[in-house]
């Protein structure tokens, strides 16, 4: 989800800002079977199921410069959004 605005100084600059939340979620089913050599006809089954969830915010900061009527150069920046991820029960 993304929030934001901008602000125009005057014909030739103006600057954006807004605020970004972020969700995530992972999840991790594995399987497998452990073969005991000494006897190989019965496989032990082994079964990993996991579900991690977080969410994070972060900025997004921007510039616009209208040098031209034919020439607009706009430069944008992302902050990092870090996501501390926690298993779910």
């Amino acid at each position: 989800f993304t929030l934001g605005g901008a602000y125009a100084f005057n014909d030739m600059f103006s600057v954006s800002f807004g605020l970004r939340y972020v969700d995530a979620s992972r999840e991790l089913d594995v399987s497998a079977a452990m073969i005991d050599l000494a006897d190989p006809s019965n496989p032990v089954p082994l079964a990993v199921n996991a579900e991690e969830e977080g969410n994070g915010w972060g900025g997004i900061f921007g510039i616009n410069i209208a040098a031209h009527d034919t020439l607009n150069i706009g430069l944008r920046y992302e902050t990092e959004t870090n996501i501390d991820l926690a298993e779910t029960v």
